[in-house]
């Protein structure tokens, strides 16, 4: 099918890539588009033509799979969750689907509460004929779509938040207004900011309302922009309450801060929690790559050294005898890796995965075990095949980020010849 942009066509829809989009073969040529189920008849409208491949956008489902459902989100145009059209049974059997034969081998997916499961977020702000408005950009886009209606994967006490500070906003003039928004917490405690440009009265206002109007805001700030799209938080200026939240897991409680590194969906974590917990016993010498808050390796009597490159992350952490604080790059501490005396090695990088130094220095450190957590599957399984002195004992994934196209990987490995 020779294509041109913004044509419409009608087709029955191919098997899924590894993105879950839709690649349907015609006369030579590829159509992917996201949006649909394998089989599915639907009119789709070409956004991006090219000679072998083009790009399709979903018009109208025609004749929908028995597993389409209507999406819990009323934000129409918002495309955070890519696969919320699938019954969550269907979501779940497509990402084992994808992982298992990433690795070639049978991989369970553990599954996760469906909504209301992430405790953090971070949205940019912007206006509207006239109003405020805070959301998400759409897929490959500046478009800012305005979150009207609650978030389904939020929890209801972050879409109050959110409610509340976009009304307060529309009484801030738009040279004022903030790029970002933060929110993150669980339970009765939360945190909630400003990504600006420059501090200002109306900001001071709306974060001193919010602790007013919602109790169960302990903590609120200001962070000045770094001039780019980074939903990192940096030196953050508090206004009111607390410098933290407290988020619990099954290991215990931990005060986080607004810079620090902490798993978005804690049903989840502890579920990847129970599954290291049987690894670490009291006396069990840990070197934690990656850290964060150090949750993956907070065992009762572990020896372990935290490697964490976001100082904040630690702020709330002792270093004593039981527990060695380093704030560096995993690669500045490969040394370390390689001749500390570890009995066990976790890894929980971001999605870009390990660099070669770091994972030359965890196949030469004497760890009799490798514990590899990942956000994206493609990057671990590449950093796994070149360790030459680890194999894979066991592989688990876990819906971290239900709804998405995102799968969390956690794998066991174990010095090969013990």
């Amino acid at each position: 099918m020779k294509a041109w942009k913004n044509q419409t066509a009608v087709i029955e829809a191919g098997p899924l890539n590894s993105l879950f989009e839709s690649v349907t073969e015609t006369e030579g040529t590829k159509l992917i588009c996201s949006g649909l189920l394998p089989g599915e008849k639907a009119e789709v409208k070409i956004v991006k033509a090219g000679k072998n491949i083009s790009f399709g956008k979903v018009i109208t489902v025609l004749e929908p799979d028995k597993d389409r459902v209507t999406p819990e989100c009323r934000n129409e145009k918002c495309t955070g969750c890519g696969l919320i059209f699938a019954s969550y049974h269907k979501q779940l059997e497509m990402k084992k689907e994808n992982i298992s034969g990433l690795y070639g081998r049978n991989i369970d997916v553990i599954h996760s509460l469906q909504y209301g499961y992430r405790n953090r977020v971070t949205l940019p702000v912007g206006t509207k004929d006239g109003k405020a408005v805070i959301g998400i950009y759409r897929n490959n886009s500046h478009d800012l779509t305005d979150w009207t209606f609650p978030c389904p994967v939020l929890g209801d006490k972050i879409n109050s938040i959110i409610s509340e500070v976009r009304t307060a906003l529309n009484d801030v003039p738009e040279e004022k207004l903030p790029e970002q928004l933060f929110i993150r917490g669980a339970g009765n405690s939360y945190q909630a900011g400003f990504i600006v440009k420059a501090p200002s009265k109306f900001i001071d206002t709306i974060l001193s309302k919010l602790t007013d109007r919602i109790p169960e805001v302990k903590s609120v700030f200001y962070s000045l922009s770094t001039g780019t799209n980074s939903v990192l938080v940096k030196d953050p200026v508090f206004t009111a309450g607390a410098d933290h939240c407290v988020l619990e897991t099954s290991n215990g409680s931990y005060l986080v801060s607004p810079g620090s590194f902490f798993q978005a969906n804690i049903f989840i974590l502890n579920k990847i929690l129970d599954s290291i917990r049987d690894f670490i016993k009291p006396g069990t010498k840990v070197l934690d790559l990656y850290s964060g808050c150090g949750v993956l390796s907070d065992f009762p009597g572990a020896i372990r050294t935290c490697v964490e490159s976001n100082a904040s992350s630690f702020g709330f952490l002792e270093a004593n005898d039981s527990l060695n604080l380093i704030s560096a790059d995993a690669s500045e501490a490969a040394g370390l890796t390689a001749k500390g005396d570890f009995d066990i090695i976790i890894a929980d990088p971001p999605r870009k995965g390990i660099d070669p130094e770091t994972l030359e220095a965890i196949d030469s450190s004497s760890a009799h075990t490798f514990i590899y957590l990942s956000c994206e599957p493609k990057t671990q399984k590449r950093d796994i095949e070149l360790l030459k002195n680890f194999e894979v004992s066991e592989i688990t994934a876990y819906d971290m980020f239900p709804n998405t196209v995102h799968i969390e990987s956690l794998a066991i490995l174990k010095r090969k010849g013990l």
